[in-house]
């Protein structure tokens, strides 16, 4: 059973923010792989979060919700393991949730966050 991934515009824009070309790839890569398997071992249930999962990348968090019986799984927000838990989930993330104002992860080709990927990086360098 696969899922279909999607990605809201907070994580997206993080995602567009990054400079360093590994830790992009390391974090395309796990959100890639929920696809086959939204529960992985290392995933985590986060306490008073209704429904929230995250997963680790280095010093990183992936934190998202497993819709079942839509076989969706959203990525919510991804940051620095210092910065994503201080702040609770902001209310406009929760409403995008609501709304479902998420991109397809699937539907997003070798440009995988719009202007984002190689070039973007590669311009960000220099």
């Amino acid at each position: 059973m696969s899922y279909t991934v999607k990605i809201s515009r907070p994580a997206e824009k993080f995602l567009r923010s990054l400079t360093d070309k590994k830790l992009y790839f390391r974090l395309r890569e796990t959100i890639e792989s929920l696809k086959s398997e939204p529960r992985p071992v290392d995933s985590i249930k986060l306490q008073g979060e209704g429904g929230l999962y995250r997963v680790r990348v280095g010093d990183y968090r992936i934190v998202y919700e497993i819709q079942d019986l839509q076989l969706i799984v959203l990525v919510v927000q991804i940051g620095h393991r210092r910065e994503i838990y201080r702040q609770p989930l902001h209310e406009e993330i929760r409403s995008s949730i609501a709304r479902s104002l998420f991109r397809g992860v699937s539907d997003l080709s070798a440009d995988w966050v719009g202007r984002g990927t190689l070039a973007h990086l590669r311009a960000r360098r220099a």
